[in-house]
């Protein structure tokens, strides 16, 4: 990981974690689960912004530990939801951009630019099996040969609801701009000038 926020037991921590260069991160280890350019689990009140984020999970073989330039894991319905506000991140060959995984209790991912790499694998955005995410104002960009997600939504341990997604500009690409897949059901999913 390039910058790791961990409560072993969930907490708010207002953590800030901002201004910062993250390149090359390149998750072999930890079994191929690691990678992450910035690592949040189960802290609440954190704040990660005007960072920026290059080619991370390089090495990265599986998606165990929230994968991507900025990983959120574990924010559960107790802690105030984490703020991913103005981050730029770039050359992701795969997994994510920005990912919240695994988070009852969601995050705000505000007024971000995530650039994926040319042919890269990498979702721009993702929120998997989280329910209470805010999704706004982000820029999404990919190469014009990339078959990918900008930006995903997928139930698919269990059921989710109070997704909004609102304001974003998705451009490139020859995928799905915005995307919602299901095995569980998918409640109160807004979706507004994107």
């Amino acid at each position: 990981y390039g910058i790791t926020v961990y409560q072993s037991t969930a907490a708010d921590n207002y953590t800030q974690v901002g201004g910062n260069f993250i390149e090359s991160i390149d998750g072999a280890v930890l079994g191929g689960s690691a990678g992450a350019g910035i690592y949040v689990v189960a802290s609440g009140g954190v704040e990660v912004s005007n960072n920026v984020i290059r080619n991370c999970c390089i090495s990265t073989s599986n998606e165990t530990l929230a994968p991507g330039g900025i990983g959120i894991n574990g924010i559960d319905t107790t802690l105030v939801p984490p703020n991913i506000v103005g981050n730029t991140i770039s050359d992701m060959a795969k997994y994510h951009g920005i990912l919240v995984n695994s988070s009852s209790g969601g995050a705000n991912v505000i007024g971000n630019t995530v650039r994926p790499g040319t042919d890269s694998t990498c979702t721009a955005i993702a929120c998997q099996n989280s329910s209470n995410v805010n999704i706004q104002g982000n820029r999404c960009d990919a190469a014009t040969t990339s078959a990918i997600d900008m930006i995903l939504v997928y139930a698919s341990a269990l059921s989710i609801s109070n997704i909004n997604i609102n304001g974003n500009v998705c451009r490139g690409g020859n995928y799905s701009h915005i995307d919602a897949l299901r095995a569980k059901d998918i409640h109160d999913f807004d979706l507004l000038r994107s």
